[in-house]
């Protein structure tokens, strides 16, 4: 790999020493470049991949219940030393009162934390209809901080949809695109097929479901791809996008499919193209998932119908998703090896070569001589 190359900087810098500082260097120092490069090379190495490597899935659920944990306050008894003078000491009380902030926040049936506003748990407590008090029973100053929460009933009606991030690490990314069959994509290319963006997840924890559908239908169909992704989030820990393609051909699908390097390993992604009257032209499911009969049956679902109807795929969706995903894990592409990009090659061999340069100044200037 060519980022290794860095390593034979120290054995030229040894060389140099050796040759024209022979009476400055003592021959061990010859050995510190080399240690040092050696560490840093391996070191940039294994951040660059952790960095190339990493990526985000996104998880769905449901908010479980809410908190809300009031202001509170503590004495911090603490002593401090100063100085007095030559070898003199002396000790003084340095004690004070930390200060905690309100902070309110949603517990989601997969147990995870997301914070939220004062306005967001207000609007979220009145859906609920219930508030409860906890005593904290903490060891306060002045002001005795409790807790208030607000329980979710179980029931579809006030069921409020999800979602979360989660790291984890995408050796496909990475990789060769070319092992996949992954076509390069430019901007021309994004602008041209109308290639979508993962959508940012908004107010805190909401994400949208259907993209580029923005009719009324469009935005029934997300609220109903938002319940379903929080209903099978935590149980088949998939979550489902439709992306709508109007007056594109099936080639944007595949463009697609490459853009996002063909998905988190978690996802079931629906490409639909369809003309300005929203009659189905095709259909192309995008998922790493082994279920190849699934993406059929989504498939021939959707170019079934004459005009789009995401309702009725919503709920076939939901039934197909729900008894034939399978998650698939990404261990089994340990084995693809990661190349560094370019510039990061050409930082290290800059790096690299600043360090021994300024090892070897100092190797010729300290007091150690042959």
């Amino acid at each position: 790999m060519i980022i290794y190359g860095a390593l034979l900087i120290p054995f030229i810098v040894a060389f140099i020493l050796y040759k024209y500082f022979s009476h400055q260097t003592v021959w061990w120092e010859l050995f510190i470049p080399l240690a040092v490069t050696l560490i840093f090379t391996f070191s940039m190495k294994a951040l660059i991949e952790v960095v190339q490597v990493s990526s985000k899935e996104y998880w769905g659920s449901f908010v479980n219940r809410i908190e809300y944990y009031e202001a509170w306050n503590e004495y911090i008894h603490q002593i401090c030393t100063r100085s007095c003078g030559k070898n003199c000491t002396t000790t003084y009380n340095c004690s004070y009162v930390a200060y905690h902030s309100p902070y309110w926040q949603i517990i989601t049936t997969t147990n995870e934390t997301v914070g939220i506003s004062q306005n967001e748990y207000s609007r979220l407590k009145t859906l609920f209809g219930n508030e409860s008090f906890v005593e904290l029973n903490r060891h306060y100053h002045t002001n005795d901080g409790d807790e208030y929460i607000s329980l979710w009933k179980n029931d579809s009606a006030t069921a409020i949809p999800v979602t979360t991030v989660h790291n984890y690490e995408n050796r496909v990314k990475a990789a060769d695109q070319s092992v996949f069959h992954f076509t390069e994509v430019n901007e021309s290319d994004k602008k041209r097929f109308s290639l979508k963006e993962y959508p940012q997840i908004k107010d805190y924890y909401k994400m949208q479901s259907v993209i580029g559908d923005s009719s009324e239908e469009g935005l029934l169909a997300d609220k109903k791809f938002q319940y379903i992704n929080g209903l099978l989030g935590h149980k088949k820990e998939v979550k489902i996008f439709v992306l709508i393609f109007q007056n594109q051909p099936i080639d944007a699908a595949f463009y697609q499919e490459s853009y996002w390097s063909g998905a988190n390993m978690n996802e079931f992604v629906i490409c639909v193209g369809t003309d300005k009257e929203r009659n189905v032209k095709w259909c192309k499911p995008i998922s790493w998932t082994r279920s190849e009969l699934l993406k059929n049956e989504v498939k021939n679902f959707v170019q079934s119908q004459t005009k789009l109807n995401l309702d009725s795929l919503a709920e076939f969706t939901k039934k197909k998703v729900d008894s034939e995903f399978v998650r698939r894990s990404f261990k089994e592409f340990d084995y693809l090896t990661v190349d560094p990009p370019m510039w990061s090659v050409i930082l290290t061999y800059i790096l690299t070569l600043a360090i021994n340069i300024g090892l070897s100044v100092w190797i010729i200037r300290n007091e150690f001589e042959e």
